[in-house]
């Protein structure tokens, strides 16, 4: 039984051609420690005994933190996920403290839900009851640890289901490339305009990581310096280098530890590379739909393009200064194949 995949394709790619939102240079660095900050290491202390209390009692004492991430998408822009229905859910990441003690879902704290539709201080930093009652280091993680923080939500799931503990998740491993490469291989496309497709958005930490798209046989697949030599990425680059902005909007001052002198994110070109990667990709995908209806796009090689055309469309969501920044050689090799290997009039 094949899966159905459907899509968007040039008007997602319209919206990243504008650079609507999001990657903009908005924080003055004052100095970087490098790519090796001690600052973000991970603190990774056990919090099992602790509950959830809300972003109203953190900022109490961390005022400046508060108003940084009132300004942040994390405080506003998805607040809809999870407060259309509580029991949907998408709470696990539009929500925070989902269905835990203190948190959002659970019916014994129906009086306390409404202040916690969106992604607070806690599901960074862990649940805050015993910080609030006695601040100290070590009753609450100061540093997150990217992979399990930011990679949980931020990982593009796949044919997203409920699972057993009622939250929606993916029972596709983004890490497993043969996994990757057999359900895609086993999808049966039914692409259009503003149509969905069923990678759910901000696929960021997979393609950090090298993993998620399709790879083609024949080529090879490397990651970037960001991945292989930055310890704690999301963390140090998005907090820029321990300067700690909660608004965890990147600055391209950020980057000059490494990239002397840039001041915007496309660093050699390379986002403009990428953007026109999605261009062309775009362009052959919206050809090949023009002609062959919904039911008809049955073509293996236009389920394995459009498949690469939305991780990074999907990864860029934020804008399109973004495009490529996360993992330039992966985005590039995965976009490059995939113009390759499909003939939108003989796919």
């Amino acid at each position: 039984m094949k899966i159905k995949l459907i899509g968007l394709t040039f008007v997602g790619l319209v919206v990243l051609a504008a650079g609507l939102i999001g990657c903009t240079a908005t924080n003055t660095v004052a100095g970087s420690a490098g790519v090796t900050d001690p600052s973000h290491t991970p603190s990774n202390n056990d919090l099992s005994a602790a509950s959830y209390v809300g972003v109203d009692n953190c900022k109490t004492c961390h005022a400046s933190e508060y108003a940084e991430w009132k300004a942040s998408g994390h405080s506003s822009v998805i607040r809809g996920g999870a407060s259309s229905n509580p029991s949907s859910g998408c709470g696990f990441c539009h929500a925070t403290g989902y269905k835990q003690t203190g948190g959002y879902g659970l019916a014994s704290n129906s009086t306390t839900e409404a202040g916690m539709y969106t992604v607070q201080c806690e599901m960074c930093h862990g649940p805050g009851s015993l910080h609030a009652a006695g601040p100290a280091t070590t009753n609450i993680n100061k540093v997150p640890n990217a992979v399990t923080t930011c990679g949980r939500c931020h990982r593009g799931r796949p044919f997203v289901v409920k699972d057993a503990n009622g939250r929606y998740d993916s029972l596709v491993d983004m890490d497993n490339k043969a996994v990757v490469n057999a359900t895609i291989e086993a999808a049966l496309p039914t692409s259009g305009t503003a149509t969905r497709h069923p990678l759910h958005y901000r696929p960021n930490l997979p393609v950090f990581k090298g993993t998620g798209g399709y790879e083609y046989s024949g080529s090879t697949y490397t990651s970037s310096f960001h991945t292989t030599g930055i310890s704690n990425a999301c963390v140090v680059c998005h907090l820029q280098f321990g300067t700690d902005k909660h608004d965890l909007e990147p600055d391209p001052a950020a980057c000059n530890s490494c990239h002397t002198g840039v001041t915007t994110f496309d660093v050699d070109g390379k986002n403009t590379e990428i953007l026109g990667l999605l261009q062309t990709l775009g362009g052959k995908l919206a050809s090949y739909e023009a002609v062959v209806t919904r039911s008809a796009r049955t073509a293996e090689s236009y389920t394995k393009a459009l498949w690469n055309f939305y991780l990074i469309t999907r990864e860029t969501d934020a804008g399109a200064a973004c495009a490529g920044v996360h993992n330039y050689r992966y985005a590039k090799q995965l976009l490059q194949d995939s113009i390759n290997n499909f003939d939108p009039n003989n796919p």
